[in-house]
């Protein structure tokens, strides 16, 4: 099964206050939600991504294009280039619906774990 989880945490370290409300708080986690979910959608199987992880994080502009994919860690080569791909593919990123829920930099983790 593939996944993609966003890290909402470190997530809110890109956004432009350092403090936001409930409401905005939400609107973000289902923005998150969405980029996931458009990445996952995208994502392909091979025998070899079998217990592969990549941690990235996703830079785009005010827009949703994707302006640079900076990988954080990645055990194989040949998912990162997967990875890359697929980001690469869905941009530009969907926009939050309250422009406050907006980030920069999106960080994800994607893994394959087989059921």
């Amino acid at each position: 099964m593939f996944s993609c989880a966003p890290a909402l945490a470190s997530a809110d370290a890109g956004s432009v206050s350092t403090s936001i409300s409930p409401e905005v708080a939400q609107i973000r986690r289902a923005y998150y939600q969405q980029i996931s979910m458009l990445l996952v959608s995208k994502l392909r199987y091979k025998p070899e991504f079998s217990g592969q992880k990549c941690s990235i994080e996703i830079e785009q502009s005010n827009t949703g294009e994707v302006i640079n994919i900076a990988f954080l860690s990645c055990r194989s080569e040949a998912f990162q280039d997967h990875v890359r791909q697929i980001v690469q593919q869905s941009s530009p990123l969907p926009l939050p619906s309250n422009p406050e829920a907006f980030v920069t930099k999106v960080p994800a983790t994607f893994y394959y774990e087989p059921e």
